[in-house]
């Protein structure tokens, strides 16, 4: 069962991609510009996303880019390997949360966090 937002992981997200590394350059731009999370980006996202959801979504958080065509997951060190609920004939694993950022054009970055059943 998809569940369809949590609000808190939605503000959460939008400051996460507002914040700014030493050099005054938002996270948004940071990647919106680089293949994959960096060690400034993808280590907050762990110390945010983890720190704050760990324990209503003990199951699997993950946050990645992606793009739709065609359709490709990154992986990145910080958050593993994909989530199979991104797969659209994959079997339900939970209830999972997914907020989706459009970075451009083919690009987005998606936050998913699950519950177990």
């Amino acid at each position: 069962m998809s569940e369809k937002t949590d609000l808190l992981a939605e503000k959460s997200l939008t400051s996460y991609l507002m914040t700014e590394d030493e050099y005054g350059e938002k996270i948004f731009y940071q990647i919106v510009n680089e293949e994959n999370l960096n060690d400034f980006n993808g280590n907050l996202a762990k110390t945010i996303f983890l720190g704050l959801y760990a324990k209503d979504y003990p199951s699997k958080i993950w946050l990645g880019i992606y793009f739709k065509e065609p359709l490709k997951y990154t992986t990145n060190k910080y958050f593993g390997g994909i989530l199979p609920i991104a797969f659209p004939n994959a079997p339900p694993t939970g209830r999972v949360i997914s907020q989706e950022i459009h970075l451009k054009e083919n690009k987005f970055l998606r936050l998913d966090l699950t519950k177990s059943r």
